[in-house]
């Protein structure tokens, strides 16, 4: 699952006003409480997450089902992340007020945990209830952005003008919403471009929906951050593509943005949301000291989650030949496996690496476990899945959904 910022060319009025001191906020946040959770408090809290998934069984089923749908329940997370040991990775991660054992699961204890909860024992031991078959939502909700990135998915369109109105996003959320989605991502563009609408979009969210946005760190100050914390937004996953500015700023096509990204993933720790770092590893990037000396400054900054994706041929990069090496994988997959269970890297940010659980176990888009709306309202199996199944503003959500599963994924299978 990728859940990367998609952005690109273009000069916006007054962006460089508003961003002209990139270097305020640029101090290291080791003042700040670490967000890694280890040791005995994990464990504690680890065994009070047990007790509450189990709660949940007992509302659905049985005793003696209940207990065996837990038991499943868990084998089946060990499956799916196999650098752990309960289940999840052996640290945790502290924010908004909750704890967080995976990126893609929202946090503990909250109404949306419950719902993903009864979804996930709706899997593995089917109940007369009906369960809800989709999680996670992204939604590009601007084509606007004032970066020129090498990666950007959205290069065909971006700049272009907007399609989606705000009552437009309050629409197509509350859609997904009523559908059991527990978590939606704001991309673009830049998210952050749309702020108000993002202010209205976490207020209007229902119980049981967490609010991500991706962005490039452009406009994310402290005020900013206070605002959007005070509204109701969960994390925030910002794109860090190097630890050296010159080389992230390259990437990025414009000088200041790697100041900005150390801005905002201190505004983003002050204001008490949960912080994701995002790379996208290159064939350029992708070495063994490269990757360690990006954890050390994501730790630094106070990221709980470092997320890995793997470049694709889509967008500004269509028609290049950018896949990773057989041994540029092989080292991806041995990075997160060793960050996230070495006793010696306990502090560092749990490592979210996508493209490892899709080729081992499938897909989890095309409305299997997320699906992606673009910035004109249509559906598409994920950011880097070409295609609209059609649009989620018109007719049947469910039909809509229907299409796109049929189509699936243009790189994996769909999982099991």
């Amino acid at each position: 699952m990728g859940l990367e910022v998609t952005v690109g060319v273009g000069t916006l009025e007054g962006a460089q006003k508003i961003d002209a001191n990139p270097t305020r906020g640029d101090d290291p946040v080791s003042a700040l409480a670490s967000p890694i959770v280890t040791g005995w408090r994990a464990w504690v809290t680890a065994t009070w997450i047990w007790a509450s998934i189990l709660r949940v069984a007992l509302s659905r089923y049985p005793p003696g089902r209940a207990i065996l749908a837990v038991l499943a329940l868990r084998r089946k997370l060990r499956t799916r992340w196999p650098d752990t040991r309960r289940g999840w990775t052996t640290k945790l991660v502290r924010g908004a007020g909750r704890t967080f054992f995976n990126l893609n699961y929202p946090g503990f204890p909250s109404p949306a945990f419950d719902r993903i909860t009864a979804r996930e024992l709706g899997w593995v031991a089917p109940s007369t209830e009906p369960d809800a078959t989709l999680q996670t939502l992204i939604l590009a909700i601007t084509r606007r952005c004032p970066l020129s990135c090498q990666h950007c998915s959205e290069w065909k369109t971006l700049n272009q003008p907007e399609r989606l109105t705000r009552e437009d996003l309050l629409a197509i959320t509350a859609r997904f919403e009523a559908r059991g989605v527990t978590q939606i991502l704001l991309s673009g563009g830049e998210p952050m471009l749309r702020l108000e609408d993002i202010l209205a979009l976490c207020r209007a969210a229902r119980p049981g929906t967490d609010y991500w946005i991706a962005t490039s760190g452009h406009r994310l100050d402290g005020a900013a951050a206070a605002r959007l914390a005070e509204a109701g937004l969960t994390g925030v996953c910002i794109s860090m593509d190097h630890f050296e500015a010159d080389r992230h700023d390259a990437f990025r096509g414009r000088t200041g943005s790697f100041q900005r990204v150390r801005r905002a993933a201190r505004s983003v720790r002050e204001a008490g949301m949960v912080l994701c770092l995002s790379l996208c590893a290159t064939r350029e990037f992708v070495s063994a000291e490269n990757l360690e000396r990006y954890a050390e400054l994501a730790g630094e900054l106070g990221a709980g989650f470092l997320q890995v994706l793997e470049p694709r041929a889509v967008g500004r990069y269509e028609g290049r030949d950018v896949a990773l090496s057989t041994e540029q994988l092989a080292l991806l997959e041995d990075f997160k496996m060793k960050f996230n269970t070495d006793p010696g890297r306990v502090r560092l940010p749990v490592v979210v690496y996508h493209g490892h659980n899709q080729r081992r176990l499938g897909c989890y888009g095309a409305g299997r476990w997320f699906v992606f709306v673009n910035s004109a309202g249509e559906v598409q199996a994920c950011p880097f899945c070409p295609g609209s199944a059609g649009s989620c503003l018109d007719g049947p959500l469910e039909e809509v959904l229907d299409r796109v599963a049929r189509s699936g994924c243009h790189a994996y299978p769909l999982a099991a």
